[in-house]
């Protein structure tokens, strides 16, 4: 691995973005992205996703890695941003992509080891509090995959929490996230994935509505079982452990064992999973599935590994480092620098495998992704970074500044690579403990 290389690119990046004002300007240059026929403003200042929680972020882990260099006071100016735009506006979702739990999370890799931003984290962790309450009684009656995911749902709200435990109230609500999650995996008092399965009327979009009319069971890491198994799985390695946790973990793992499947030569797991297919196990597999840390093999190839070192059971994470390989081997449908379905997902989840076991097995394919996403890097470009995506019309090439389809995602990726991350930031990929 290059390291100087990496320094100087995530430098260059740094002072692309380090200007809020700057990068306003910028985007209000950019043409909005057309989504099946409507304009959308891929930009929103207040989103961990997008916007300024996402690069104050970078800057936060720049700042603890470079403490004489005046990156805290840019973190502190992208904070400020965040703040003032709470006072216009208010706190609305406690989400962690689009609410306050992402603005907690920036806030904790900000504060430099909670001696900054007292007030700011004591009022975003009350309100993700009162979010969770909310979904808790939510997740009783008819499911949404928002109600539980990692980038609306509970998973990532806990995820977040679990970075400002020195906080009141903080360890009784993770119990209480935990307890629900558990209490929604459980059928006839066993522990079924089937508890997780979404109504058909209750997708995300009409065309899944229609693909799947009597529901299906979504298996990725954003927004699918992978993220409940994760969640549930690092809670218990640093202490927390509630009645079922254990049976449910147990019976998650199962079900992805179950449905692993093989096509064209190689093992992969379909994004949905059916609620027919699941009952008759005949799993169908598309040749389209991809190797990201939304969706495919290695994010739920974390979460696994994550519950066998939570349970003890070495055949999972031997099995799941496998499959880890396999995946970092191929990569499936990846070509973009990004986080969320791109190389720089795969570095940060090939980083957090080894450091979660304790293992180097990945440090080749690590070495390898480096070297792919600093090609990708030009001084030409606005954040020297772009998000390449495959459209009907070719491949659409998008300048995004944010963190989980941006330059900062990328840039804290590549500094992932060097050594382990000095703030928590990873907690927002739902990884980590």
């Amino acid at each position: 691995m290059n390291e100087q290389r990496v320094r100087q690119t995530v430098s260059s990046l740094a002072l692309r973005i380090c200007d809020p004002d700057r990068i306003v300007a910028w985007e209000a240059t950019k043409e909005l992205v057309i989504h099946q026929g409507v304009p959308i403003n891929l930009f929103q200042c207040d989103t961990l996703a997008t916007g300024w929680p996402g690069i104050a972020m970078f800057f936060g882990e720049l700042a603890q890695r470079d403490p004489d260099c005046g990156w805290d006071d840019v973190a502190h100016r992208y904070i400020t941003e965040m703040v003032d735009g709470i006072k216009a506006e208010g706190l609305s979702t406690g989400s962690l992509y689009s609410g306050s739990a992402g603005m907690l999370l920036a806030s904790v890799c900000c504060s430099n080891h909670f001696s900054e931003y007292e007030g700011l984290i004591r009022t975003l962790t009350e309100h993700v509090i009162v979010e969770i309450n909310g979904l808790c009684r939510s997740m009783e009656s008819d499911l949404r995959i928002t109600d539980y995911d990692t980038i609306e749902g509970i998973s990532g709200r806990l995820s977040a929490l679990m970075t400002a435990r020195e906080h009141p109230g903080i360890d009784r609500a993770i119990r209480q996230g935990l307890e629900s999650l558990v209490k929604r995996g459980m059928i006839d008092g066993a522990p079924s994935a089937e508890g997780y399965l979404i109504a058909g009327e209750n997708h995300f979009s009409q065309t899944e509505a229609e693909a799947f009319p009597e529901g299906s069971i979504n298996t990725g890491m954003a927004h699918g079982l992978a993220g409940v198994l994760s969640l549930l799985s690092r809670a218990m390695l640093i202490g927390f452990d509630v009645e079922g946790q254990k049976d449910l973990i147990a019976r998650i793992v199962t079900f992805y064992w179950d449905t692993l499947g093989f096509i064209l030569g190689s093992y992969v797991w379909p994004s949905q999973i059916s609620r027919q297919d699941y009952e008759a196990r005949d799993i169908r597999i598309v040749a389209e599935e991809r190797d990201a840390w939304c969706y495919g093999m290695p994010g739920i190839s974390y979460a696994l590994s994550a519950a066998g070192a939570a349970m003890g059971d070495y055949r999972t994470i031997d099995r799941a480092v496998e499959l880890m390989t396999v995946a970092l081997e191929r990569r499936r449908g990846i070509f973009s620098p990004i986080l969320c379905h791109g190389m720089g997902g795969l570095l940060v989840l090939a980083c957090e495998q080894d450091r979660l076991l304790g293992t180097s097995y990945h440090q080749a394919a690590i070495d390898s992704l480096v070297e792919d996403i600093l090609w990708c890097a030009s001084d030409e470009r606005r954040y020297v970074f772009q998000n390449a995506e495959v459209t009907a019309e070719g491949t659409v090439c998008m300048d995004n500044a944010g963190f989980l389809e941006g330059a900062s995602g990328v840039g804290l990726a590549l500094l992932h690579s060097i050594r382990p991350s000095c703030t928590p930031w990873v907690c927002a990929m739902n990884l980590g403990i």
